[in-house]
């Protein structure tokens, strides 16, 4: 009796294989590709926070008049990050009146810095009341 000896595999196995591999690969690129987009949203969380805490700090600086100036610089580029990641933020100071007759109302400003990326829907808001300086 001769024994048939098959040392290669046949086009049907090939086949199962690839599916198998489809199979399992697919589900795995979507899990690291969401991976991927929440470490870059948590990284603009981040960089938004602290641009926000940034500005916050430079108002503290300002006399009455340079806080009621209220502007919106859009679409400024923050450098040492990735290029494409655009960030905005948002300056406003209004007249804050406490409650309290102790305090003088008229250096006394409500401050809100708002900074974040439009795309990944991601901002940080912070608010304080400040005294003006001078």
């Amino acid at each position: 009796m001769k024994v048939k000896n098959n040392a290669g595999m046949s086009l049907v196995e090939v086949m199962v294989a690839i599916t198998l591999l489809v199979v399992v690969a697919v589900p795995l690129l979507g899990v690291f590709s969401y991976a991927q987009k929440m470490e870059k949203r948590a990284a603009i969380h981040t960089l938004s926070t602290y641009t926000a805490q940034m500005k916050m700090e430079e108002a503290y600086g300002l006399d009455a008049a340079q806080l009621l100036i209220a502007y919106n610089d859009s679409g400024a580029t923050l450098p040492g990050f990735d290029d494409t990641i655009v960030l905005f933020y948002e300056f406003t100071a209004v007249p804050y009146t406490p409650g309290d007759p102790a305090i003088d109302d008229a250096n006394y400003f409500k401050v809100t810095i708002t900074v974040g990326n439009e795309y990944y829907e991601v901002s940080s808001t912070i608010e304080n009341i400040l005294q003006a300086s001078g």
